[in-house]
Parts: C-alpha cells; structure tokens; sequence
C-alpha cells in the first residue's frame, strides 16, 4: 500500500506488473530459498572476463557478468541463471521445434567459461529449469 497524507486515502502498487521488479523478486526468492534449505554457501557472485581489452574503451564495451545465485561447496559450484519470462523457450523458423533460448544459454556458458581455473576443475555445473 502507498500511504498518502490525504486522510483515509491509500492505493495499491501493484509491483506484480513491473516485470524488472518481479524479476529481482523472484530472484531473491531463489537465493533465500537455497541459503535455507541446502548446504551451500549463497550469493551473487560477479565473473570478470578471461579476455584481456586491448584499451580502456574495449574494457568499458564488455558487459558485466553477475551471477543470479551462486551455489558454493568446496566441492561443487552450481550457477543458477533465474529467468522471469512468460516464455523460456523459442521456435525455431525451420524445424518448428521449441527450443530453449539460446540467448539464455549464451549466458550461462559464458559464466562457466570465464570461472578462475581453479573453480573450472570443480563440477561446476549449469541449472536450467523452466518451474
């Protein structure tokens, strides 16, 4: 509820609309729900990248790659890459087949890929789920 100085006046916020809000929800939500009922460390985590740039302009072009949730053992990594999205998956225009995004994908290898060497002979592991 929005409060506002106006006696017996409020309204509702429905934040269920924003989807960058729900999404930051959701996300949340995953990471408090593994730092309660699993064994493993939780956070975010940023990855800088393994590529070196050849100037301060090309390092200022490369994105940066935070973790959703960041799953941490000493044995096992585990990525989680939480998607707020109606759709997870795409048609492909030739096979007509449902296929997940590969944009989502990218993401996801482009994590484990860059992990120091040290994490990469872990089982570092990808989670996808569509629930």
């Amino acid at each position: 509820m929005l409060i506002s100085e106006t006696p017996g006046r409020s309204r509702f916020n429905d934040f269920a609309r924003d989807e960058k809000q729900m999404a930051t929800l959701f996300e949340g939500f995953v990471r408090n729900f593994y730092r309660i009922h699993s064994r493993y460390r939780v956070k975010r985590e940023d990855i800088r990248w393994t590529w070196v740039p050849e100037d301060q302009t090309a390092a200022g072009l490369l994105p940066k790659m935070q973790t959703d949730v960041s799953l941490m053992a000493d044995d096992r990594k585990i990525i989680i890459d939480c998607k707020y999205t109606p759709k997870v998956t795409q048609r492909h225009y030739q096979s007509e087949a449902d296929t997940l995004r590969s944009i989502h994908l990218y993401q996801l290898n482009a994590y484990l890929d860059n992990l120091p060497p040290e994490e990469r002979e872990m089982r570092s592991h990808a989670a996808i789920s569509d629930d």
